[in-house]
């Protein structure tokens, strides 16, 4: 029997695990070569259109399209397009499974073929009440027109996997799924070195929620930390770029010595793990990466909200809502280490039990084995 002809569209290369979208991507491309031969296609934004043939083993091509807010002016797609036609010449698929609805925009008219939306990155928040009117007034705006491209997109996928169960509520389609984020769990390991009491936020620092979140943190609640506990660090970890960096260890405790090598050793040496963002999509796959490390981790409502109702407050991680509640939550945990252990213990449970790689692989299986059949 001739095995199903996949076509997977990614922003990421295939062998990309650098960042949390990049090990969904993986995650998703393990699982469909266990339904069939797949070919990736990767299709990534970016700030001019780029066609480079045959860049890894298995891919045709890899294109970078001009990326802007609003991206159906005919024109626009018209490359992108031509582009991609280029790249499946003489290929055809009995299955596309693309990554974002933005990706899915510009592929769908190239292949005649039942569609799978990998739709991870529908949950986007306003900017916070804080922010000054004009923001707060751009960022409704933004996200009102992205809801409305979303509610006229979807339904004309075959399938669409959602991340969480808030946007499948929200975003209500004919046939869809939930498919979300995993971490593989690993091995505890202890911390080989000595090290103060240490927060540790990591996460794609070339990306603007992260960085926004870092930004909050440090100006809103790390001042705090440090009159309470003057040796305290923060340790910020991942890729960015230079200015952020030396900004951000120029405050006293902070320490961002970008992409690091052995990520392991910074969760086993963190006294806890922070994620205090507010917007974005999805779930947050580096939270999920904390707690299979037995991690204990303080998470903004908006990084809750995308785990519920599978991780709980109070029980999976701690839920912090102002700079104050950061803050104390912040030195609760490094000072009872007892409490950090049993909340890192308990989300460790929760990763196994919710968020493997062998759950998701079923899923994906069922899901094509049902469109082909």
């Amino acid at each position: 029997m001739t095995s199903p002809r996949i076509l997977f569209v990614s922003p990421t290369a295939p062998d990309d695990r650098s960042y949390g979208g990049a090990l969904r991507s993986n995650v998703l491309l393990q699982a469909l070569r266990n339904c069939g031969d797949v070919t990736t296609l990767v299709l990534t934004p970016g700030n001019a259109n780029r066609f480079v043939p045959h860049p890894f083993p298995g891919v045709p091509a890899s294109i970078t399209f001009r990326h802007a807010f609003f991206p159906w002016p005919q024109r626009s797609q018209n490359a992108v397009r031509k582009m991609i036609l280029v790249a499946l010449e003489g290929r055809s698929f009995d299955l596309v499974v693309v990554r974002y609805l933005l990706l899915g925009l510009y592929v769908r008219p190239c292949v005649d073929a039942p569609f799978i939306l990998d739709a991870d990155d529908l949950s986007k928040r306003h900017a916070k009440e804080s922010a000054p009117p004009l923001r707060r007034a751009v960022a409704a705006g933004r996200k009102l027109a992205r809801d409305t491209v979303t509610r006229l997109g979807l339904p004309r996928y075959s399938h669409v996997w959602f991340v969480n169960e808030a946007d499948m509520a929200t975003f209500r389609v004919t046939s869809g799924s939930m498919l979300p984020n995993i971490t593989p769990l690993v091995s505890a390991r202890p911390c080989t070195e000595s090290r103060p009491p240490t927060v540790l936020f990591v996460g794609n620092l070339e990306y603007g929620p992260n960085v926004q979140a870092v930004e909050y943190f440090v100006e809103h609640c790390w001042p705090d930390i440090r009159r309470s506990m003057p040796s305290a660090r923060l340790q910020i970890v991942g890729k960015r770029s230079g200015e952020n960096g030396k900004r951000w260890s120029a405050v006293a405790g902070v320490d961002s010595p970008g992409f690091v090598d052995d990520i392991v050793a910074e969760y086993a040496c963190a006294s806890l793990v922070i994620a205090p963002v507010f917007s974005g999509g999805g779930t947050q796959i580096k939270v999920l990466e904390a707690l299979a490390h037995a991690c204990a981790v303080v998470v903004s409502d908006f990084v809750c909200f995308g785990f519920k109702p599978k991780l709980e407050e109070d029980v999976h991680f701690l839920v912090a809502r102002t700079p104050a509640e950061w803050a104390a939550s912040c030195i609760g945990l490094m000072q009872d280490r007892a409490r950090a252990r049993t909340l890192g213990e308990a989300g460790r449970e929760a990763v196994r039990h919710h968020y493997s790689p062998d759950s998701v692989a079923r899923s994906v299986e069922a899901t094509v084995a049902a469109l082909l059949k």
